[in-house]
């Protein structure tokens, strides 16, 4: 059995199916006022499908470096256009927006 030696704060909070890769995205559009034009009814969705978004076409924003303390200038860039990007083809496809 391997033991774990990295401190809590140096270990991600997972939950099965990327839960915490995707609130942090969700939080992150939500505080930077991404989402404020997507539809109620749909942010459920778009909040999973970003997520699969951002895994196939950004890899580099894998759940590291979007842990709070790494989450530095280059990495915010970089997701605020992988949510504008996917916004872009997820209301298209919904019609919202």
């Amino acid at each position: 059995m391997e033991v774990d030696t990295a401190s809590p704060a140096e270990r991600p909070i997972t939950r099965p199916g990327g839960q915490t890769q995707q609130q942090i995205m969700s939080l992150f559009a939500g505080v930077n006022g991404l989402l404020d034009d997507v539809p109620v009814e749909v942010a459920r969705d778009f909040a999973k499908e970003l997520l699969q978004y951002i895994e196939a076409r950004y890899p580099q924003l894998d759940a590291v470096s979007l842990r709070p303390e790494r989450l530095r200038r280059r990495n915010q860039d970089a997701l605020r256009q992988a949510i504008a990007e996917f916004k872009t083809t997820f209301t298209a496809k919904v019609g919202a927006a």
